[in-house]
């Protein structure tokens, strides 16, 4: 049975330790593919069956990690992370000045006095146990380990010593203000962490912002009337004003209206709709009031897909980040043994007393940080997906750019991938007078398609008032042409030269139709590089990587495109089928990508270890391809190479300075180098040492 995606809203998620905690829950309740959003509160998973799901036995779960699930009463409204550090901070900073003031303070001296210092610490105390200690217990009793546990540690460590030198007079012993400071400067950190991870997730919050909440929907009266586009159905008819953005993806129905399209798909110039285009939901009318019909369901539109793909796209870990998670597995209880040699040795071997061992074993418990190993990759994946989403690039995570950072052959179709079209000067010849039907035929049959050509051959038609002439049994055959019957019986076919089984006097035509293997009449279509076609082919020489053109369109056609764009290698005349084998061939030996339309070269497509969909926004395309450019810009494909390059050297940047900082930081707290609160404060800034490359990112000039 297919799983069911869900997605559940749990408030009160902070760190990427929280995260791991629900996420553990989930998968302990037998849910797949669990993915949970700390910064949005998001939990995605799939269940076999949805009627399985005991809601009850996770939201108990939920609530006892001191969490709630949104629908639900919640837990902490006023207690906030804010909030305990506002006040943790208010009592450490007293606590902190005392001890670097003397002793000898004259009517300030009560600031050393343990009962002050204990009055101060005990509510910082108590929110750390709150904050860290329920972490830390639930962590336990399922078998795991993680941060929250050497905090817990190190800071109860540090306040039970201070009440035992209470206890005992000894002011030597009082070490109130490093518990408390450990406390403060973790949550600081978590805080820091918390608001940062949500700056690397703009790229979703904006998609999600492009939402529209109401539409205006005809009524069985014939009247319009405001409802909310949850309540759109396909089939409804709407109409949206000028200046108005379109609230679910649908078919223009009349007039000619200005669409705005750039919030989707990056296209600055408006784009004009005549009756039967395609419109996309969250784009803006920019003239003209535009008649629609609904033809998908919210959830099913064009926006939903994209913040889908967007958000699995983060979900994603490359090789490198696995890597590191294995080893954050070992790492907790690694540093707690090391803990332990730390006050043993340094008690019995080196002689340095129960204090300074302790101290040092209290310090390397607080500056190990595996957090910025757990931050190292999504941090950087969110900033790229959402760098590239910004210029019209979806792309499906980071599997995808690491292999695209490394790609060796670069493999493109012709018609609509490196060619356009000029739709104004196409031209169709009469190669048969008796025939009268030609026109209504081809536009019969080029409907049937979703070949680029053949939308070329429906515009012109349509725009000179052809009618369509009804035909049987239309079938496509991808990559190849259509065919159908007409009510004498006759056999129509349109297509390449090899479809029709034309002569081959017929080469000068890119298309050709032919009735009961008889041709009848050929269509010219002058072509024009596309966009960005050369940018991106320069990019490629210089790069060292080996581009082939590989089309089924006619030798002449082929030749003439590749000699002027300079690629050497080119393959004519190729069917879908050879298509699936050529690419088939060259994946097993290099990493190689593909781009092409998204429908007629799926197989192909999928087949190459990067597929790369031309502005196609269409199920097949998204599901066939690893990147969809959402305009017909060939230079998007050079910068989604150099944003994927970017992304991946980030995230080599950040585990590179996570591991460096662990192996330097942890011997130097065992050794007595770093005191506890120094150690607390350099765990934090690692976290943020991270978390700024990502961001860096985002706004960092890529060349």
């Amino acid at each position: 049975m297919e799983s069911n995606l869900n997605t559940w809203v749990v408030q009160g998620m902070t760190c990427t330790h929280c995260a791991s905690r629900v996420q553990n829950l989930f998968e302990k309740q037998g849910m797949k593919d669990v993915h949970v959003d700390f910064a949005s509160g998001e939990v995605q998973f799939k269940s076999e069956d949805v009627k399985g799901i005991d809601k009850q036995v996770l939201e108990s779960g939920i609530e006892q990690m001191g969490y709630s699930l949104a629908g639900s009463e919640e837990i902490e409204v006023f207690w906030t992370l804010k909030r305990k550090l506002i006040v943790s901070a208010l009592l450490t900073l007293p606590l902190m000045i005392g001890h670097f003031l003397p002793h000898d303070l004259g009517s300030l001296s009560f600031i050393h006095q343990p009962i002050f210092q204990f009055i101060l610490a005990l509510p910082v105390f108590l929110i750390g146990l709150s904050y860290f200690g329920k972490s830390s217990y639930y962590a336990v009793k399922a078998g795991e380990t993680n941060m929250d546990v050497l905090i817990f540690l190190g800071s109860s460590a540090a306040f039970i010593y201070s009440i035992i030198g209470w206890i005992m007079s000894n002011p030597d012993m009082y070490f109130f203000e490093t518990s408390s400071s450990i406390i403060t400067l973790v949550l600081l950190g978590n805080w820091f962490e918390f608001k940062s991870v949500q700056q690397t997730s703009t790229a979703i919050n904006s998609l999600k912002s492009l939402k529209v909440a109401y539409a205006q929907k005809l009524d069985h009266l014939g009247q319009y009337r405001q409802v909310s586009t949850h309540d759109l159905r396909p089939g409804d008819q709407v109409r949206v004003a000028m200046g108005q953005s379109i609230p679910a993806d649908g078919l223009a129905l009349d007039s000619e209206v200005w669409v705005d399209e750039s919030m989707v798909t990056g296209e600055s110039l408006p784009v004009r709709k005549i009756v039967g285009d395609k419109v996309i939901g969250a784009t803006l009318v920019h003239e003209g009031i535009l008649e629609m019909k609904v033809t998908a369901l919210e959830k099913d539109s064009f926006l939903t897909r994209m913040i889908q793909l967007v958000k699995d796209a983060q979900k994603e870990k490359p090789p490198i980040q696995r890597l590191a998670d294995r080893i954050s597995a070992w790492f907790v209880p690694t540093v707690l043994v090391i803990s332990a040699l730390a006050l043993v040795l340094g008690y019995y071997v080196m002689h340095w007393g129960f204090q300074h061992s302790l101290l040092n074993a209290i310090a390397v418990l607080v500056i190990s940080c595996p957090c910025a190993m757990g931050l190292a990759t999504p941090t950087a994946v969110m900033v790229g997906v959402g760098r590239m989403a910004k210029k019209g690039i979806l792309t499906k995570g980071a599997l995808t750019m690491e292999a695209f950072a490394q790609i060796e052959y670069m493999v493109f179709d012709k018609t609509g991938t490196l060619t356009d079209s000029e739709k104004q000067s196409i031209e169709i010849v009469s190669l048969d007078k008796s025939v009268e039907n030609s026109y209504s035929i081809l536009l019969a049959l080029s409907e049937a398609s979703n070949h680029p050509i053949s939308k070329t051959i429906t515009h012109f038609l349509q725009g000179e008032n052809v009618i369509p002439l009804s035909l049987n049994g239309i079938s496509e055959f991808k990559g190849k042409g259509v065919t159908g019957k007409d009510s004498e019986g006759h056999i129509w076919k349109m297509g390449s030269k090899q479809f029709t089984e034309a002569t081959s006097d017929s080469n000068d035509f890119a298309v050709l139709l032919s009735r009961d293997g008889q041709i009848v009449a050929g269509v010219s279509i002058p072509e024009s590089i596309k966009m960005g076609a050369q940018d991106l082919l320069l990019y490629l020489e210089k790069s060292k990587i080996r581009t082939i053109l590989l089309s089924g369109d006619q030798e002449e056609r082929v030749k003439r495109v590749s000699e002027s764009l300079g690629i050497e290698e080119y393959y004519a005349g190729v069917n879908p089928e050879e298509k699936l084998k050529y690419m088939q061939e060259w994946t097993k030996k290099h990493v190689t990508a593909m781009i092409g339309d998204g429908i007629n070269d799926g197989p192909a497509l999928g087949a190459a270890t990067v597929g790369i969909s031309m502005n196609q926004s269409t199920e097949v395309a998204i599901q066939s391809s690893n990147l969809v450019l959402l305009r017909p810009d060939l230079s998007l494909v050079k910068q989604a190479f150099v944003i994927s390059k970017a992304t991946i050297r980030t995230i080599r940047q950040n585990l590179f300075w996570a591991f460096s900082y662990n192996l330097v930081a942890i011997p130097l707290a065992a050794f007595g180098y770093l005191n506890p609160m120094w150690g607390a404060a350099f765990m934090a800034f690692s976290d943020l040492v991270v978390i700024g490359n990502s961001l860096l990112l985002k706004i960092k000039r890529l060349d």
